[in-house]
C-alpha cells in the first residue's frame, strides 16, 4: 500500500525528482522509520529547493494508526 496520492521515487531516480513540487510541501517516507532513506532524501531535496518533511514512523506507523492508505 501507499499514502493516497504518493509518488514512488526510488533512490536511483532522485536526480530527476519526478513528481516533486517546489510550490507544495513534499512528504517523504519509507516503509519503516529504520530505513533512513526518507531522511537522506529530505536532506538532498531540501538542498535543491524542494520544501520537504519526513513522515514520522514511516508507512508502517501510518498503517498502525489506521489512517487512510491505498492498496
Amino acid at each position: 500500500g501507499h499514502v493516497p496520492g504518493a509518488v514512488n521515487l526510488p533512490k536511483e531516480k532522485w536526480d530527476a525528482a519526478e513528481g516533486l513540487k517546489k510550490d507544495k510541501i513534499n512528504v517523504l517516507y519509507c516503509y519503516t522509520q529504520q530505513r533512513h532513506l526518507a531522511a537522506n532524501a529530505a536532506l538532498e531535496f531540501a538542498a535543491r529547493g524542494f520544501p520537504v518533511m519526513e513522515l514520522e514512523g514511516g508507512f508502517e506507523g501510518l498503517e498502525g494508526n489506521e489512517l487512510e492508505v491505498e492498496k
